[in-house]
């Protein structure tokens, strides 16, 4: 079996035929990781996005249906990757991408009923976001597509309105993929609304010059990546992280099923604390993230000092004495230190559908507890400003290692899997903060956001983050007009949902005290889910209330009769 850098010099970073009309990439990178990590159905395997958006409708007998069943399909000739399945290789322990060329239009049926799913019962944005994440899926070696598109009403909106769920598997697509191909599809789905669009020139064949390489190849280019290959087998990289005892010191607790809150933070305080990180020279990545950590550090005292003052002090006790804090899945996006082309769907290019990559990021606790308030009788976390900026100094010096290594890691697939995942199964630490900045800018949901009602889409709402059902947090933060939205998720239970509750009270309390605006953040939605087990694929009524409203009969003809449920 290859390992390490040999294993690298046998990969293809692009896609090649393997037999006619197949054609196959290995994960690398990240990309690998997730597959590892997906095979165990507690970690997040899959992502969904939601948006919520107003059509016009092109004429008086303009199918809405046909109009996204085509949208679709251009999409799938843009953006080919979407259409890719993911198999593993018992023999050399590795997974590999792969993509079928469609031969004739049942192919393409067929795959539109794979892909497809609709549902006549109105969801909110935020229910129809929970309810996909509530299922424990697989995309390896399943016969399961990178991407699926699930398409629903809107509970008390417009007639044309709609909501449309993109699930994805997340060792294939990230939240930046996700962004541009949504904003693909409503592109070409405003075009066919115009009567601009056309079906009849699609040369199957043609999409596979637009399947992308690995992030390796779009990062570095082909020749640096084996002058980068030489240097990891001269001078090996570090190993991933300490052992994970350094975070034995949190107390741990079983999960099941799946929680989320949405926080927004309203237009003037997202404007303030936009300024305040600026002067500093910071990112959001470095307020939010500092912010996640020191609310998870006094979430775990709050918790262990209700369970009695004995408890409470050997937790203290053990906190103090950790020297540092593991955030296991630190990402940046690499697209940004890519070429033009590699940015956004648009005629022949290629972008990477994830454009991440990870490792796990050690941070020194010394000025995060000067923060935290570990007294008997807890009166909260300082917003001594000094204190707050030397930690989040600390995170970003950590993080400048974490960037010199980026080139390391897309090029060689390794990593420390099982610490992470023994580090997420059970401990309620931090997993990952993921930033997705403004949303609105004219490359992505910009021109769809305006409030001109003759554009034939607009977009209404919006909501994304990855699925998670271990006892970690995972943050998702995106600005959307004038507004920002950080979405918590994190495995449920009852242990879990005092956690949660306690860990967005103090987040929020951060966060307000930071800007110095108190209740500018608003818990928008709070809301817990069982765990279900299977593909994902029909939607589920529980928890959403009855309804009267029922989805029109064209939405049925997409792909014969609408779910029911």
């Amino acid at each position: 079996m290859f390992t390490g850098a040999d294993a690298v010099q046998n990969l293809d970073y692009e896609f090649r035929e393997v037999e006619p009309g197949v054609f196959s990439r290995r994960c690398i990178g990240f990309e690998e990781r997730l597959a590892k990590m997906g095979k165990d159905l507690t970690m997040f395997s899959d992502g969904s996005c939601v948006v919520q958006v107003r059509y016009r409708a092109g004429s008086q007998n303009f199918d809405v249906g046909r109009a996204l069943t085509d949208t679709w399909t251009l999409l799938r000739f843009d953006a080919p990757f979407l259409a890719t399945v993911t198999e593993y290789c018992l023999f050399t322990d590795t997974y590999e991408f792969r993509y079928k060329v469609p031969r004739t239009a049942a192919d393409i049926d067929t795959w539109i009923k794979s892909t497809t799913f609709f549902s006549n019962i109105p969801r909110t944005l935020f229910h129809a976001q929970q309810e996909k994440q509530a299922t424990v899926s697989s995309y390896i070696s399943t016969g399961r597509y990178s991407a699926e598109l699930y398409i629903c009403p809107v509970l008390e909106g417009d007639k044309n309105e709609l909501l449309l769920c993109f699930q994805f598997g997340h060792h294939a697509i990230d939240g930046g993929g996700v962004l541009q191909l949504i904003t693909r599809f409503l592109e070409r789905f405003s075009e066919l609304i115009e009567g601009k669009g056309v079906m009849t020139n699609i040369e199957w064949g043609e999409e596979v010059a637009r399947l992308p390489p690995a992030i390796a190849f779009s990062l570095l280019g082909k020749d640096s990546i084996q002058n980068t290959i030489r240097q990891e087998a001269a001078e090996p990289a570090p190993p991933a992280a300490p052992p994970s005892m350094i975070m034995d010191w949190i107390p741990k607790h079983a999960v099941f099923g799946n929680m989320a809150a949405m926080i927004v933070l309203r237009p003037a305080a997202a404007a303030k604390l936009r300024d305040t990180y600026k002067r500093q020279g910071w990112t959001r990545a470095d307020v939010l993230t500092t912010m996640s950590v020191v609310a998870q550090l006094q979430t775990t005292l709050d918790v262990s000092r209700m369970k009695g003052a004995d408890y409470f002090e050997d937790v203290k006790v053990a906190y103090e004495k950790s020297p540092a804090y593991i955030i296991p899945v630190y990402a940046a996006d690499t697209r940004r230190a890519m070429s033009t082309e590699f940015q956004r769907i648009t005629g022949d290019n290629r972008p990477p559908m994830l454009g991440m990559e990870t490792w796990p990021l050690v941070l020194p606790l010394t000025n995060f507890k000067h923060i935290v308030d570990t007294t008997p009788d807890r009166t909260g976390a300082t917003s001594n400003d000094p204190l707050l900026s030397a930690a989040v100094e600390d995170l970003r010096k950590a993080t400048k290692e974490f960037k010199a290594s980026l080139n390391h890691t897309s090029v060689v697939s390794q990593g420390q899997i099982q610490f992470v995942q023994n580090l997420r199964r059970s401990t309620p630490s931090i997993l990952m903060v993921s930033i997705l900045g403004n949303v609105g800018q004219p490359h992505v949901f910009g021109p769809f956001l305006s409030a001109d009602e003759s554009r034939p889409v607009q977009i209404i709402d919006f909501i994304v983050h990855g699925a998670n059902h271990s006892a970690s947090l995972l943050g998702t933060e995106y600005e959307l007009g004038d507004s920002w939205h950080i979405v918590w998720n994190f495995g449920g239970g009852p242990e879990a949902n005092s956690f949660m509750r306690r860990f967005v009270h103090n987040f929020m309390s951060l966060l307000d005290a930071f800007i110095g605006m108190p209740g500018e953040s608003i818990l928008q939605n709070f809301n817990y889910r069982d765990v279900t087990f299977g593909d994902g694929r029909a939607w589920a009524n529980a928890g959403l209330g009855s309804t009267k409203s029922e989805l029109r009969p064209e939405y049925a003809r997409i792909c014969g009769p609408a779910i029911t449920n």
